[in-house]
């Protein structure tokens, strides 16, 4: 997974970079000291992911993301900041960030956050929107709070899976395609596809989203 780190201060590209470390495995990270510099990275190459840092010395939050979002293409953008405010994260949300973590967030569910942007879904601070309702329209997507993980207190029994369908999940976590899935475990589309569908039934899922994020709230993943 290929993720480009943009923030101006050392220290906490490192601390990105570690819990990106700790979440997935061997992810291959870019960094940048500048949105421009940010911005320069993008026009020449592609990525899976993009964190920023908004807590930026000279730079508002819309002045890093409004030239960010368009460079950044298919990529989820993760923002990141000491504190986010209604009109930050209402910003964020219009221009289609994936996510807004609070630099605070425990590591646990930094990596929770992480993995759900990678799987299609999304991650707003609940005390920026709202309450609860609001949050589970939008985090994940079309998930509702009996089944988000973020709203569990208790978790959930995890149903037997076998080891092929783990490696399989593991890889839908990754964001990975039926043909890219196939090629790394070196079986067909087809199987994989086969794969895909019982994972969905045994989580009594809609999508692949929701399966990937009950599966780590059962902690299989």
């Amino acid at each position: 997974m290929r993720t480009l780190l943009i923030d101006e201060f050392d220290i906490c590209r490192d601390g990105m970079k570690m819990l990106l470390l700790e979440t997935f495995s061997e992810p291959e990270v870019s960094e940048a000291r500048s949105i421009e510099e940010g911005l320069d990275i993008l026009s020449e190459q592609q990525f899976d992911l993009i964190m920023i840092d908004l807590d930026s010395v000279n730079l508002s939050y819309t002045d890093l993301l409004k030239p960010l979002v368009p460079a950044a293409g298919a990529a989820p953008i993760i923002t990141l900041a000491h504190k986010f405010t209604p009109e930050i994260t209402a910003f964020a949300m219009r221009t289609g960030v994936a996510a807004c973590m609070i630099k605070v967030t425990p590591k646990q569910m930094g990596s929770l956050i992480l993995k759900m942007v990678m799987a299609g879904g999304r991650y707003f601070p609940p005390e920026t929107l709202g309450g609860d309702e609001q949050q589970t329209k939008i985090c994940p997507v079309n998930f509702d709070k009996e089944s988000c993980p973020l709203h569990q207190e208790t978790p959930l029994m995890a149903p037997e899976i076998t080891r092929r369908q783990l490696e399989v999940l593991k890889c839908i976590a990754k964001g990975k395609t039926n043909k890219m899935i196939a090629r790394e475990m070196g079986i067909s589309a087809g199987t994989v596809k086969v794969h895909v569908a019982s994972i969905l039934k045994l989580f009594n899922a809609n999508n692949r989203t929701q399966a990937v994020n009950i599966a780590i709230h059962m902690k299989l993943i």
